[in-house]
């Protein structure tokens, strides 16, 4: 009896090895289904979106109005763009990117088992940092102080505001990295080659998390203590918007922001508040915030739209020229050579969009039901809470469009990230 005893005993702790290592395997097996799942889920949102991009600038391209534009972003506008001159454009309309374009709303399905959120934001609405290396030393002095003064305004309201000097370390840091990175112990990416003399250029702008004074915190959008909206400084500082550096005939240091997306923290940012009446940001952000009114004796259906917390959009105003802008009350006051500059510096089309896309599997019983009858804050809370199963990747493509069509090039084709995005809200009611 004592030998069939220990007998069981070994057979026992034999099923119960058996036991634990098919469900570890089952465990893990089950993890790399789910994360196949998102991985696929996560193209096909990514393949999608880049395909209302291309619509939406053939379309305002082309003149031609669908469901890739809605009606007065963009569409159904003769061929045209910024004046060279930074005059206040031409007598006609060209094509123009804004909030109001079906890609600039958050769009939220689902795609087998999984819950896909995409983000779409262009580049265009943010500054961009190449502009620190330009050769012209008084324009490279310039787009420092810009960069420091997005960054000071960035986090304003918040807990994790982000002081003067501070802002301005982070700026001439940022830019000593990109001059000086072999005289320094920065790790270098396998991706850039020794290029002796030269600036190197940063693959995403989270390589600059190396550099002191940046925090972890620096590059994730999330909420603080007091539940303020707390973002990333990629959301308002790029290194894709411009693919050349220096002066070019159609912008001052080789680029231009979006006036219709642009965060007021870049506007305000892209001129000492000192040198330029500030009340001219506020007019802008104002002006596209304003319902816009149609034509009582035309026909004209606005396009219903809604975000993905069921509330309904209403269809606000866009820049779709330059000269609009001149005609607001701070603009057409000023001097004509300070207005000059100011509109060198803005621009109504966007060429570089990133693609944030969410993947989500809900561990709670009965989400659905309770995210749909859920405030924002209390989904974004949800999401940024981590009880859900989360992945979350980004590409970057840049968007051509020509009279024998679009084309779409990545510039960075799939960086996960590791915190969920907030959407940037244009206006924050009091």
């Amino acid at each position: 009896m004592l030998l069939t005893f220990l007998v069981l005993i070994v057979i026992l702790m034999i099923v119960y090895q058996v036991s634990r290592i098919t469900s570890s395997e089952r465990n893990e097996a089950h993890r790399s289904l789910t994360l196949t799942q998102m991985d696929f889920a996560i193209q096909a949102a990514m393949l999608e979106n880049q395909k209302y991009l291309l619509e939406d600038g053939e379309q305002a391209a082309g003149g031609e109005e669908g469901a890739g534009a809605d009606p007065g972003a963009g569409a159904d506008l003769p061929e045209g763009g910024d004046d060279p001159e930074g005059e206040g454009g031409s007598e006609e309309e060209g094509p123009s990117d804004s909030l109001m374009d079906s890609w600039a709303t958050v769009q939220q399905s689902t795609i087998g088992e999984v819950d896909v959120i995409s983000f779409v934001v262009d580049e265009d609405r943010k500054f961009n940092v190449l502009g620190m290396l330009d050769e012209d030393e008084e324009a490279a002095n310039e787009a420092e102080a810009i960069v420091a003064r997005i960054l000071d305004r960035c986090r304003e309201g918040s807990m994790l505001d982000i002081d003067a000097g501070t802002a301005t370390d982070m700026a001439q840091a940022m830019r000593r990295y990109m001059e000086d990175r072999f005289s320094e112990t920065y790790p270098t990416p396998a991706l850039v080659g020794q290029q002796d003399g030269r600036p190197i250029l940063p693959l995403s702008m989270r390589e600059f998390l190396v550099v002191p004074p940046f925090q972890e915190h620096h590059f994730r959008d999330y909420f603080d203590e007091r539940d303020n909206r707390v973002y990333a400084i990629d959301q308002f500082l790029t290194i894709y918007s411009s693919p050349t550096i220096g002066q070019t005939e159609t912008s001052e240091l080789g680029y231009a922001i979006n006036v219709n997306t642009a965060p007021l923290q870049v506007l305000a940012g892209l001129f000492d508040s000192r040198e330029i009446d500030p009340r001219v940001w506020l007019e802008i952000v104002d002006y596209r915030n304003e319902e816009r009114e149609t034509d009582p004796d035309e026909e004209e259906e606005l396009a219903f739209r809604q975000n993905r917390f069921n509330e309904e959009l209403p269809e606000l105003q866009v820049f779709t020229d330059l000269s609009e802008v001149e005609e607001l009350p701070t603009m057409a006051d000023m001097d004509p050579e300070v207005r000059n500059r100011i509109l060198a510096r803005l621009k109504v089309e966007s060429e570089v969009f990133s693609i944030t896309v969410l993947a989500k599997k809900s561990t709670r019983s009965g989400s659905d039901l309770q995210d749909f009858e859920a405030t924002r804050f209390e989904v974004e809370k949800q999401e940024q809470a981590g009880t859900d199963l989360v992945r979350v990747v980004r590409k970057v493509v840049w968007r051509q469009t020509g009279d024998e069509g679009g084309t779409m090039k990545t510039l960075l084709p799939w960086l996960v990230l590791d915190y969920v995005p907030l959407e940037y809200l244009d206006q924050v009611e009091d």
